[in-house]
């Protein structure tokens, strides 16, 4: 069973690293499918005051199912933090557009800002556990 002081740890690392992480995928994903000629890099400090915003809640519970899974010593716990994410990552848009909303191509681009950062995160969370 994990400790109170990893879990913690591993929240901290989430949610400090996580929606900063989701903003650079996603930026990184719009680079390369939209427009060409489109720089949104240099916006980046402006940003992130709404990542945080809109990520921390997202990344704060995919860390915790993190914890759950690292915890319980599960084989495959990479593999479904990253799946965590992504499906996690679609709580904002949801609630912001709709589900309806989420039934447009543009869902991978949402599936890749929750999985991305989720993947990275765990994955250094991992390089700490026994």
């Amino acid at each position: 069973m994990a400790t109170a002081p990893a879990t913690a740890l591993r929240l901290v690392l989430f949610g400090v690293l996580g929606p900063p992480a989701g903003l650079i995928a996603g930026l990184a994903a719009l680079r390369l499918t939209g427009p060409t000629g489109l720089d949104p890099f240099p916006g980046l400090l402006v940003l992130l005051p709404v990542t945080y915003f809109l990520g921390l809640v997202p990344a704060l519970v995919t860390g915790l199912v993190d914890a759950v899974l690292a915890a319980h010593g599960t084989r495959y716990r990479l593999l479904l933090t990253t799946v965590t994410g992504a499906a996690v990552g679609f709580m904002p848009i949801a609630a912001a557009i709709g589900v309806a909303g989420l039934l447009r191509p543009a869902i991978l681009l949402w599936a890749i800002i929750g999985a991305a950062p989720a993947a990275l995160c765990a994955w250094l969370a991992g390089l700490r556990d026994p």
